[in-house]
């Protein structure tokens, strides 16, 4: 630093021996004036001072390189990185991210690092992007579900409800796995690395449903606390059900399929006709294919208990479970599906046509039907186990074509892409449903007779009056996202 000459203003001067064009300056917003020194070459810095004399102070030594300031906060920002980027172990979420791992015994607040307002019950409108559901065996994902406000949870202990926490979703499960009390957390879809409330007391019967089937602001991750591993005391079941689907989709896996009985008709009133009013062609989602799969299946020991080999039979659709569906598309969603799979398992679903329950709801043709729910997270190898997470296993056991089976009956005025049918006429016959069962079978008997002609399936013993006596689920059409207005 230097003086100016007796007698003037106070002035202050940095000189650094290096070249630049005139131009202003503001750091931390004082104004700079530089001028350049045309002979030296030097780079002169002045403050701007009212009634200072033009003349420039004298010069002063040069400024220090800065190679060596850049070089150390480039140093800084490697280690500040690498520590961001290092995964949360046992330290809760919310904390700094270079704090050491910690035994799951000690008690560690959040601290609130980056703060994210709480979300608000109902949630905001949804976009319209369609975002797909996963289900672990820790967590269930529940898309659009808001369970913050009307006494749907509370907060766990030592985590503050001012602020959200941010990171990525496995940080948050991590979070709520270390902390004995929570049952799962809300998470902020929209933020740049997603924010997280971690809660307890949940209650999913009272938290809030973005409309519709889409990506809504909020979704809720309900912990699965369901017991782990374990052989179950219940026997084996091994059967065939049946699957129609168009020729280039077949899944075995969060979807729906039936017994002989429950396909049959379900192609004769929603496929093959537009509700058995007329003839539909093209068929419906261009279904053109029936599928056979073996299937073994064994109850969990929550549902032994119960008296049950079969839960609830859910509906899916697109991968996604609806909950029990009742007509008008009016179901329970998916907080039920995950209520059910964390109290009994991921358990193998059914519904009895004759039960009239949750549908059809009236007497039809097909008064033996049965119809089934796979849940992706029970899937597993060879004979199941019984374990929550090893509940059904499959094998292809062959496939029909639509058009092959209707051939049975050539004619009549049911046609569609070329030939004409009489499969489907007197649809509402239980006597004539009972002859397409035995044309089907015969067919598969024909074309495979590898495999055994007929491996029968158990009885479906779900009992609802047992879960669902006092039914608290509130019914809405997932798709239009219309609720039902009386129960």
């Amino acid at each position: 630093r230097v003086r100016g000459g007796a007698g003037a203003s106070a002035r202050m001067g940095v000189v650094c021996s290096r070249r630049a064009a005139d131009a202003d300056y503001d750091p931390v917003g004082e104004a700079w004036l530089r001028r350049r020194e045309e002979k030296s070459g030097e780079l002169r810095l002045y403050p701007a001072t009212v009634g200072a004399s033009d003349a420039p102070p004298p010069p002063a030594p040069r400024c220090p390189s800065v190679l060596a300031p850049v070089a150390a906060l480039l140093i800084f920002a490697f280690i500040w990185i690498v520590m961001r980027a290092s995964p949360l172990s046992t330290v809760e979420l919310g904390q700094d991210r270079a704090a050491v791992a910690v035994p799951t015994t000690t008690r560690l607040r959040p601290v609130a690092m980056r703060t994210s307002p709480p979300p608000t019950a109902p949630p905001r409108a949804p976009s319209t992007t369609v975002w797909p559901v996963s289900v672990s065996n820790d967590f269930y994902r529940l898309s659009g579900y808001n369970c913050w406000g009307d006494g749907a949870s509370q907060a766990v202990p030592g985590w503050d409800d001012s602020f959200g926490s941010r990171g990525s979703v496995r940080e948050c499960e991590r979070a709520c796995l270390v902390e004995p009390t929570c049952d799962g957390f809300i998470y902020g879809q929209r933020s740049e690395h997603g924010s997280c409330w971690l809660r307890t007391d949940l209650a999913l019967t009272r938290c809030g449903r973005a409309p519709g089937r889409k990506l809504a602001e909020w979704d809720f991750y309900v912990r699965m606390r369901h017991a782990q591993g374990g052989r179950s005391s219940a026997p084996v079941r091994d059967f065939y059900m049946y699957r129609a689907t168009a020729a280039t989709k077949y899944g075995i896996a969060e979807v729906n399929a039936g017994n002989i009985a429950g396909v049959m008709w379900y192609l004769m009133n929603e496929i093959v006709t537009v509700y058995t009013a007329k003839p539909r062609c093209p068929r419906r989602f261009n279904i053109s294919v029936i599928h056979r799969i073996r299937v073994r299946t064994r109850a969990t020991e929550e549902l032994v208990a119960h008296g049950m080999s079969f839960g609830a039979r859910f509906a899916y659709d697109q991968g996604r479970c609806e909950g029990r569906c009742f007509p008008h598309n009016m179901c329970t969603g998916e907080g039920d599906c995950a209520s059910m799979y964390n109290d009994y398992g991921f358990f193998v679903g059914c519904n009895r046509f004759s039960d009239n329950y949750p549908f059809p709801i009236e007497a039809n043709a097909a008064p033996n039907g049965v119809w089934y729910s796979f849940p992706l997270a029970g899937r597993c190898q060879g004979v199941p186990s019984g374990a929550p997470d090893c509940t059904w296993s499959f094998e292809d056991a062959g496939a029909l074509e639509l058009a092959d089976l209707e051939s049975v009956a050539p004619g009549g005025t049911n046609c569609c892409n070329g030939h004409c049918t009489n499969f489907w006429v007197d649809e509402f016959n239980p006597q004539k449903m009972g002859w397409r069962v035995q044309a089907a079978q015969g067919k598969f008997k024909q074309v495979f007779p590898q495999w055994p002609a007929d491996l029968p399936a158990p009885p479906c013993n779900f009992d609802h009056t047992k879960w669902y006596a006092n039914d608290k689920w509130h019914r809405r059409d997932p798709w239009s996202g219309h609720a039902e207005q009386t129960r």
